[in-house]
């Protein structure tokens, strides 16, 4: 939904560019690769028509148990967060983020263009052949002057 300004909502600039269309593969490419996927089928058809019926349970039996204990782990991280909103509540501000080194891993020095930078949420960052710098993106720029 836009507003009058030109702007989404989110405060996320209208951009004129068109959507981006899906990649069409080549009937060139299709065609050499419907025979490929067919062998590897017909491969793991064969693997299977030769394998004990007791050890394809068992395969599935262990990647049930897998899956278990995925959703289990994901379940018990998913209710530790809800935990952790309830007790402290909504986020009320961006995290300070200094980056508390004059110069990333490979020795480019880091700086910040604009003050507060490192407290934004939307950043740029350009990478010149001397340095790294750390900007705000046009979004973060708008929010602030809105202010």
């Amino acid at each position: 939904m836009e507003t009058r300004s030109g702007r989404t909502q989110s405060g996320v600039p209208r951009t004129a560019e068109p959507p981006v269309r899906p990649h069409r593969r080549n009937p060139l490419q299709a065609a050499l690769m419907l025979p490929l996927w067919l062998a590897f089928a017909l491969g793991w058809w064969r693997v299977l028509a030769n394998w004990p019926a007791s050890d394809l349970i068992r395969s599935f039996e262990l990647l049930a148990a897998i899956a278990a204990l995925y959703g289990l782990g994901l379940a018990l991280w998913i209710r530790h967060n809800i935990s952790i909103y309830r007790r402290k509540g909504p986020r009320r501000a961006v995290r300070n983020f200094d980056p508390g080194y004059p110069c990333d891993a490979l020795g480019q020095p880091v700086r910040g263009a604009d003050p507060g930078v490192f407290h934004a949420q939307h950043l740029t960052i350009e990478v010149a052949a001397d340095e790294k710098l750390y900007q705000l993106s046009q979004g973060a720029r708008d929010s602030q002057a809105s202010r």
